[in-house]
C-alpha cells in the first residue's frame, strides 16, 4: 500500500470534520507540518495510524482499506459471523465488513456488527434475525439494550444495574424478513 492512499483518506477525513491540520496534529500529538507530510504521501503515517484513526473518529481499517473512494460515502464496519470460545469481540480477527448507516460510526468509531443469530435474545426490542449494530464504547443506562457474556453464550437484554461483564450497547438492529 502506498502512502498517497492512505494520505488522501486522512485528508478527506480530516476535511470531513472541517479540522485543520494543527487541530488533527493537536489530537495526535504531532506537528501539523507531519500531519501534512501523511497527507502528501512523503512520510509513513503507520506508526500513528491508531492515533490518527481515532482522531478522526473511524476505524483503522478505513484508512488502510485498498477499495477507498472518497466519492461514494460508505461505512464499512467489523462483521462477527462466529464468536470465539473465549466470547470476546476482537476486531482484528474478523475478515467480514458490513456496510453501516454512517451515524452508526458517528457515534461510535469503534462499533462492530454481530449476526443476531449468534445471541441469546432476552429482550422484546430485538428480533431474532438480522444485524446487531454494537458499540463497544457507549455508557449503559436503563433504557439500553446491551450484549453481556454469560456462561458460555453472549445474551442481548436489557440492562440493568447489577449487569456485569458488559460487551457493548446494542446502537440499532437491521432486521431481515425471509
Amino acid at each position: 500500500m502506498k502512502y498517497d492512499s492512505v494520505g488522501k483518506k486522512i485528508k478527506d477525513y480530516r476535511q470531513k470534520l472541517n479540522l485543520t491540520q494543527q487541530e488533527l496534529a493537536d489530537r495526535v500529538g504531532v506537528t501539523w507540518e507531519m500531519i501534512s507530510r501523511y497527507e502528501r504521501g512523503k512520510s509513513s503515517p503507520f506508526v500513528q495510524i491508531n492515533e490518527i484513526s481515532k482522531a478522526l473518529n473511524i476505524h483503522p481499517s478505513q484508512l488502510l482499506q485498498d477499495n477507498y473512494k472518497s466519492s461514494i460515502n460508505r461505512y464499512e464496519i467489523p462483521l462477527f459471523t462466529s464468536i470465539s470460545t473465549d466470547l470476546e469481540f476482537d476486531v482484528d480477527t474478523t475478515q467480514y465488513f458490513y456496510t453501516s448507516p454512517q451515524w452508526i460510526l458517528e457515534k461510535d468509531a469503534f462499533a462492530f456488527a454481530v449476526e443476531t443469530r449468534l445471541v441469546k435474545i432476552n429482550t422484546l426490542e430485538i428480533k431474532d434475525s438480522g444485524v446487531l449494530f454494537i458499540s463497544p464504547t457507549a455508557i449503559s443506562n436503563t433504557n439500553s439494550v446491551v450484549l453481556v457474556k454469560g456462561n458460555n453464550e453472549i445474551v442481548c437484554t436489557r440492562w440493568l444495574e447489577s449487569s456485569k461483564n458488559v460487551l457493548g450497547v446494542v446502537l440499532a438492529q437491521e432486521i431481515r424478513f425471509v
